[in-house]
Parts: C-alpha cells; structure tokens; sequence
C-alpha cells in the first residue's frame, strides 16, 4: 500500500494468524505492532523502501512458521528480542536479506542478539548423597527443559551430559528435567530457577543437576 504509513491501528492486537507488511513506501516503523505477541503461521516484512525502526517486534514471544525480514534497504538495526529469539529457536525458518548494513543476513544478527550462555550438566549421583563428588558420571538419556515467559525449549544432553541453551531474556526462567521422577532415578534438585541479575555480563550459567538412585542396581 504506497499510502500506508502508521500501523497504529493495530496497537490493540496481542494475536495475529498472519502478518504481511509488503511494499508500503511511506511506512518508516512497526509502531502499532508494540503489544503483539503471537503471531500463528508467518509474517513477511519486505520490500519497505522507507522502513528503518522495527524494535515493535520486541515483544514478540512466539511465532510458529515462516519469517522473512527483506528488501528494506534503510533498515539497519533488526536485532530486536522477538527476531533473536527466532534465530535461536527457529534458525532454519528465518529468511533475513537485502536490508542495510547491520541487517544482511542472520550471520550479521548473531553477534549483535545479547544472549546469556547456559550451559547445564546432569550427572548421575551413585551414592545418593546428592553432593557432587568425581565418581559423578554423564546420564545420557536425558533431556533439560528451559522455561521463561518469553522462550520454551526441550534440548537433550550429549554423551558428556551436556547441553547449551542461549537465553536472549533478562528475566527469571526455570531449568528442569521434566522426564523424572522414574522407576529408579530421582532429581536431587529439579526445577532450578535462575536470576540473570546475578550474573555479570559475559558469564556463563553453568547449573549442574544430580539424579539419585531409589533403588539398587538401577539402569539409566
């Protein structure tokens, strides 16, 4: 639409099916899209020769299909938290290209997307005591849930029982192995809330959970 220039008739909007913003030559931003925050199959924001503010997408929590951002050539600064978060989760769906510089293309975005790094380890406890000690060993069947407002994610561990989140928030999430208790394992601390403002920019959250035994000889 060469006249559109405001979304503002959409600031009451919190849930959108579908989101196409294509070829609007006066519209400068997404101002009006502020409290979006579902948006259900995709969202094309392309060719918008005039665009260069899109931090409306902030807020965005959740979008389940495709996403282009592209052809909008004034357009610099795309690394708003509701497209980190999609690049994180969702990378294989995102289709970034042909802005300005800054906006290239999702390689650009990964170091510009403040992310702090988590990375969890579960290890089995043997003697029950829940107090890590060297004989701890890696439970690999495992898998480590992340939960905040804004991101959800299930990730199994690797060999070593390790697995990386990115966490592209400030607020408190939660960390839990969602599959125990089971017949013969147990959690020594499940669900392990963590504070990002207890951490100085650049840490690494490193939590570690133990599984005990609730019976003898168990299988893992």
């Amino acid at each position: 639409n060469p006249l559109l220039s405001d979304l503002s008739e959409l600031t009451g909007l919190t849930t959108l099916a579908g989101l196409n913003v294509v070829s609007n030559a006066q519209l400068i931003s997404l101002n009006g899209l502020e409290n979006l925050h579902y948006i259900g199959s995709f969202c094309h924001i392309i060719g918008n020769s005039q665009l260069t503010d899109i931090s409306a997408f902030q807020t965005l929590v959740s979008l389940v299909g495709f996403f282009e951002l592209s052809y909008n050539p004034l357009l610099s600064d795309c690394a708003v938290a509701g497209i980190c978060r999609y690049l994180i989760i969702a990378p294989t769906s995102l289709v970034i290209e042909s802005n300005g510089p800054g906006c290239t293309g999702p390689a650009e975005l990964v170091g510009q997307c403040e992310t702090i790094p988590v990375v969890v380890r579960v290890l089995t406890d043997e003697d029950g005591d829940c107090v890590l000690d060297p004989a701890a060993k890696p439970a690999r069947a495992t898998i480590v849930e992340l939960s905040a407002p804004a991101q959800k994610e299930l990730r199994p561990v690797d060999n070593d029982g390790q697995v990386m989140f990115s966490f592209i928030d400030q607020s408190v999430f939660t960390l839990s192995l969602s599959q125990f208790p089971i017949e013969n394992w147990t959690v020594c601390q499940n669900n392990l809330s963590i504070d990002p403002a207890n951490y100085a920019p650049g840490d690494t959250v490193r939590p570690v959970f133990l599984l005990k035994p609730v019976s003898q000889c168990p299988g893992l």
